[in-house]
């Protein structure tokens, strides 16, 4: 969790370092607890539910548009690819 962090920090820094010749605008950060994500708690769910848990927080996350995206507490990061597949830009 600890690298998770520092390499968001680090490519932040990049981001922001990269982009200084640029006008200034806001950079929309969004940071989402998605506790249990996918299955919603502790305990396994069928894949369907995982599926269902995967586009609504795909919905939710496209509707915010952020620039920089921080996840906090998911189960199996194995799913995020599912995820960024939901949301490409």
């Amino acid at each position: 969790m600890r690298a998770l962090r520092l390499r968001s920090a680090v490519l932040l820094a990049l981001y922001c370092a990269l982009s200084a010749h640029l006008p200034a605008s806001p950079i929309r950060v969004t940071t989402w607890n998605l506790q249990w994500f996918p299955n919603g708690s502790p305990h396994d769910k069928s894949a369907r539910a995982r599926t269902k848990q995967i586009n609504q927080a795909a919905d939710v996350i496209r509707s915010l548009n952020p620039d920089i995206l921080l996840f906090q507490k998911v189960k199996n990061y194995g799913n995020v690819p599912a995820f960024v597949e939901r949301n490409p830009t």
